[in-house]
């Protein structure tokens, strides 16, 4: 498995997480949640952004980033109710960039092409055609 597929795969967890959370746990919660995803966001974007050299992925790597300090950020300024809504929002941007991601990396020109290749001993049909 490469890098890009497992940090697509880590982004999209993290947001479909904080989604998640944002119906299920106190706002209390939801305010340190939006925190340290937005923190496992940043990371996890800027060891993508370091070691992937496709251009499509370190684009999608620096908008996870861009989120994730948008999430960090909010979660120490605005208002716990405000947090809330904007938790909801972000964790779905990242969970639909985790996807783009993913989507981008099949689509890669580089991915393994399996061929099946049929050897067989050559019949009396083949050995006239061949023949002619």
């Amino acid at each position: 498995m490469s890098i890009r597929y497992l940090s697509n795969l880590a982004l999209g967890a993290a947001g479909a997480f904080l989604v998640v959370a944002t119906q299920a746990f106190t706002q209390n919660t939801i305010q340190w949640l939006a925190f340290t995803v937005g923190i496992i966001a940043m990371l996890v974007a800027a060891a993508e952004i370091v070691t992937v050299h496709d251009r499509v992925q370190r684009i999608t790597a620096a908008v996870a980033a861009g989120v994730g300090v948008v999430l960090v950020a909010m979660s120490l300024i605005f208002t716990i109710t405000t947090v809330t809504a904007l938790a909801l929002a972000l964790g779905l941007a990242l969970a639909l960039i985790a996807l783009v991601g993913l989507t981008a990396h099949e689509l890669r020109a580089e991915r393994v092409v399996h061929e099946l290749s049929v050897e067989g001993r050559s019949t009396t049909l083949d050995r006239e055609a061949a023949a002619l």
